[in-house]
């Protein structure tokens, strides 16, 4: 591949500003109608192409990609037919050169390991798949929300986080990829490497904190609106602090709960019992009736 900075007497990647300075120097020096050296025309010719190929901006990013393409090639020959040529050779770059070099060598890498696995499985394929991972990671997070005490809920719910967060960082780093490849087929105009970050954050957080915030909605809506009363037994065993765990029947289901409260703030009966409020639709979803809403009790209790 042709150099054509070397042909202007520039440096590699040299701006669009001082392609089209040199140009006109040496055009004026290589001109066959000024210049009396035999190989004025051919000089010419390379001038012109190399000013075809510079003098934009457009022009000079799709050049600049082929050289640093033609130098990874070159590179790879010369690590494959001798080690001393290779040496020889990155002794020549600067620090500089040789870490873009790697980083534009490690990208191509992706770029056609990330192209290959497309053709086993497609882009929609993967967004399906990994839309799937999030949403099953907030529905269990979503189900268990609201625990049983001694019960598998604590573990579903860990479950559950750990298969957003893996979705999450699955999805991020094919979106990440996605972008690497557009990139070096066309520059981006924005930074998006921080946007990934971005996404990252905040998938996690509004996932998150849109699960809890339905749940505490649901909460409340239900025990205000489709709630009714049955009779818990107080375990004193395992209540500890402000929580108090509590076993109520709603028809043939029994639920054992650790409810929010105080001994001293909520309704007691006899034999440690006490009256417990849940949602008609969802019976797991309870709490413990304070002393000043006992005038609300079914007297049937």
């Amino acid at each position: 591949m042709v150099n054509y900075y070397k042909i202007l007497g520039l440096e590699n990647y040299a701006s669009v500003a001082e392609v089209k300075h040199a140009y006109k120097i040496k055009i004026k020096l290589f001109h066959p109608d000024v210049s009396t050296e035999q190989n004025a025309e051919e000089m010419t010719r390379y001038l012109n192409l190399a000013k075809e190929q510079l003098d934009t901006e457009e022009n000079k990013t799709a050049y600049d990609r082929q050289l640093k393409l033609a130098y990874l090639i070159e590179i790879k020959r010369l690590h494959t037919a001798t080690k001393t040529p290779q040496k020889s050779y990155w002794r020549t770059l600067s620090k500089r050169d040789r870490e873009e070099k790697l980083e534009d060598a490690k990208k191509l890498k992706i770029k056609q390991k990330y192209e290959a696995g497309l053709a086993k499985f497609p882009l929609s394929l993967r967004v399906i798949g990994l839309s799937m991972l999030l949403f099953t990671g907030l529905q269990i997070i979503f189900t268990h929300h609201f625990k049983q005490w001694g019960s598998a809920d604590y573990f579903l719910t860990a479950l559950g986080y750990l298969t957003f967060i893996s979705g999450a960082t699955l999805s991020t780093n094919e979106i990440y990829t996605y972008l690497l490849v557009k990139s070096i087929k066309q520059p981006l105009k924005y930074n998006y490497e921080r946007r990934i970050g971005h996404y990252f954050v905040l998938t996690c957080f509004i996932g998150i904190l849109l699960v809890e915030g339905l749940n505490i909605f649901r909460k409340q809506y239900l025990l205000n609106n489709h709630f009714d009363y049955t009779i818990g037994v107080i375990d004193f065993e395992h209540s500890k602090g402000d929580k108090i765990a509590v076993t109520y029947q709603v028809g043939t289901e029994v639920f054992r709960r650790k409810l929010e409260g105080e001994f001293v703030s909520i309704v007691r009966l006899s034999q440690k019992r006490t009256i417990v409020k849940y949602a008609k639709s969802a019976p797991i979803i309870s709490e413990l009736v304070p002393v000043e809403e006992a005038n609300n009790i079914p007297k049937s209790l």
